[in-house]
């Protein structure tokens, strides 16, 4: 496998620069991993900076709140406040932690969303549970709340397979049992990022990382043969999905370093690896990721365009190449 050019990695680190940021939105902390790894791959803090502006405009306009401001990428905005010594974002951000958790709870999962009042989605454990753990370096109480929040997620949403429904909705009290291909990997990446936060000693952590363990194996045994998944991960007759592999690399290498797998998945990140390289456009766009996908059916989750330009598209194969290559020579990846 051949390692990306820097040329290459430029050119899609700048892309992110050239999107429509809504400030904030579903998606848009997958975007700020992106940034965050374009740093370090290109030895910069262009996009960080970046990112960190992005943070500062809605600290000076975050109250009232606004719409989906609950989707504000947590865990990445407490490490550029804390890269920046920002103690006024750090305040604006435990402010934002004491808006979510004042949300009334069903189950112990707070109820967040704009518009869809009644559903809970598996892409908001990757948002919210590792903001609030990432507090607990100021105040302890944060940690248990989020180990409780990410258990309610889990139980809610995972089942006997391993693997993340899309949706739970609280009025028929049942998931929709669409095992979301991307879903996974909000999962996989909200689990792991607490995880890495929560002390050792916290009484759910053991549990989270056999439920973490437990869906990683899960995806890595629908992977097909070029290193890719589904958009729809355990129906092979859904649309091939882009957006999984970089997902599987992020959390893979990072799972296998911190030795919180029972299963070896050196090979599937090393396929999947080469398939995000293989969607790299040469003017650096990352290729064949869905559009934003709300809840629905089979035939719903078939449906959604694949063109995707968007936080969620453009910052995890970013993210990925970063991963990859800081851990693949420890590991015996590369």
């Amino acid at each position: 496998m051949t390692r990306p050019s820097k040329e290459l990695i430029l050119r899609a680190s700048n892309l992110l620069l050239r999107i429509n940021w809504r400030v904030w939105y579903f998606g848009d902390n997958a975007g700020f991993m992106g940034l965050e790894s374009a740093d370090y791959l290109l030895n910069t803090m262009e996009y960080g900076n970046y990112a960190y502006g992005l943070l500062k405009g809605w600290s000076a306009r975050r109250n009232p709140r606004v719409k989906y401001d609950q989707t504000l990428p947590g865990i990445e905005a407490i490490r550029l406040a804390t890269r920046h010594a920002d103690k006024d974002l750090h305040g604006s951000l435990e402010e934002h932690v004491n808006w979510i958790t004042g949300h009334n709870k069903f189950k112990g999962v707070y109820l967040t969303d704009d518009d869809y009042p009644n559903l809970i989605w598996v892409d908001t454990i990757s948002i919210h549970p590792p903001m609030i753990a990432g507090l607990g370096v100021y105040k302890q109480e944060y940690y248990e709340i989020a180990s409780r929040l990410t258990m309610s997620y889990v139980e809610l949403l995972q089942d006997e397979s391993g693997l993340f429904s899309h949706t739970y909705d609280i009025t028929e009290e049942a998931s929709n049992n669409i095992h979301w291909g991307r879903g996974q990997g909000w999962a996989l990446a909200g689990l792991l990022e607490t995880i890495k936060l929560l002390p050792q000693n916290d009484h759910l952590r053991q549990g989270l990382v056999s439920r973490f363990s437990e869906c990683v194996i899960a995806v890595s045994r629908f992977q097909n043969k070029d290193g890719n998944w589904n958009t729809i991960i355990d129906d092979d007759s859904s649309p091939i999905e882009m957006s999984i592999a970089p997902f599987f690399v992020i959390v893979g290498t990072q799972a296998i370093a911190l030795g919180l797998l029972k299963s070896d998945i050196a090979e599937n990140i090393s396929a999947a690896m080469s398939a995000i390289l293989k969607s790299l456009s040469k003017d650096g766009f990352y290729k064949g990721v869905s559009e934003d996908t709300l809840s629905g059916d089979h035939s719903y989750y078939k449906s959604i365009k694949n063109d995707s330009f968007s936080p969620w598209s453009q910052g995890p194969p970013i993210a990925a190449i970063y991963w990859y290559y800081k851990l693949g020579d420890k590991l015996g990846l590369i």
